[in-house]
């Protein structure tokens, strides 16, 4: 009892920040629901995904900065780079950019709730799910590859690279606006219709929201537990050496994209366009 109670570590920015983001969204679930006079309509509303991502990634940032504390990762300097003023400042303008594109951009038509009844139905969910994680991931590699390949896209780039031996969870946030805005845009695209045609589920499109920010995060984290999404996919595994060593891995999740390439091409360690030959992967 006493021996864990002194081991356990007190609440930090990050937890704080978490447990005021899940009283806004039931606030606002619970305000919703009394408008419309039922929970379920409330889950429609537009806010929905972004409350969900938003909640992913203070979750899983919470859990690995916890880790990371725990490992002796010092405090970060309150308006320093991935400070939780920085990644309260990532979070304003997620929403702000999020609440400008619903205001513009009418949302795909007859979207389905997306709940399974049966075998088939939960089968199609995953599949609404899986396809949508591998085309964030293919799309976003030739994003990634161009930033670190062209001038400009190295200078909205940068900011990633801030922290390389420091690197942590919460780093997964560190963006210039430009290269924050990509990476959400390219999300939203992805969530509106599967690769067939069909208009995506919420139920999906929450799954979804949920991994891609824990594997995300699981891919910047010092901590090597709890470990996992870097079991089951090498991209999250690389990311880190992609930050510290520089090594020329630019996909994300998986890695078919890199290995194609490096065996084709073979590649540099890039520290924004200088480093040594790297092989590819055996």
């Amino acid at each position: 009892g006493r021996t864990q109670l002194k081991s356990m570590l007190p609440l930090h920015g990050t937890d704080f920040g978490l447990l005021g983001l899940l009283c806004v969204t039931f606030s606002a679930l619970a305000t919703e629901a009394f408008a419309h006079g039922s929970l379920a309509q409330a889950m429609r509303a537009w806010w929905m995904d972004p409350a969900v991502a938003t909640l992913g990634f203070s979750f899983a940032i919470s859990i690995f900065d916890r880790r990371e504390r725990e490992l002796g990762c010092t405090p970060r300097k309150f308006m320093s780079a991935g400070s939780v003023f920085t990644l309260f400042a990532a979070l304003s303008l997620y929403w702000l950019g999020v609440s400008a594109w619903t205001a513009t951009v009418p949302p795909p038509r007859a979207i389905p709730d997306g709940l399974p009844t049966t075998l088939p139905s939960m089968a199609y969910l995953l599949t609404e799910v899986f396809s949508g994680i591998v085309a964030y991931d293919f799309v976003f590699y030739f994003i990634h590859l161009g930033m670190h390949s062209m001038t400009a896209g190295l200078g909205i780039h940068a900011m990633h690279h801030t922290k390389t031996t420091c690197l942590r969870a919460r780093d997964v946030l560190l963006h210039s606006p430009i290269d924050g805005a990509l990476q959400v845009l390219v999300n939203i695209l992805v969530q509106r219709h599967t690769p067939w045609g069909c208009t995506k589920s919420r139920l999906a499109r929450a799954i979804h929201n949920v991994a891609v920010t824990w594997m995300l995060t699981e891919s910047h984290t010092a901590s090597p537990t709890p470990r996992i999404a870097r079991r089951f996919c090498v991209g999250v595994r690389r990311h880190r050496s992609h930050h510290i060593s520089c090594t020329p891995y630019y996909q994300q999740f998986f890695g078919y994209l890199d290995d194609a390439r490096l065996a084709t091409f073979g590649g540099k360690n890039q520290r924004f366009g200088e480093g040594q030959h790297v092989r590819a992967p055996s």
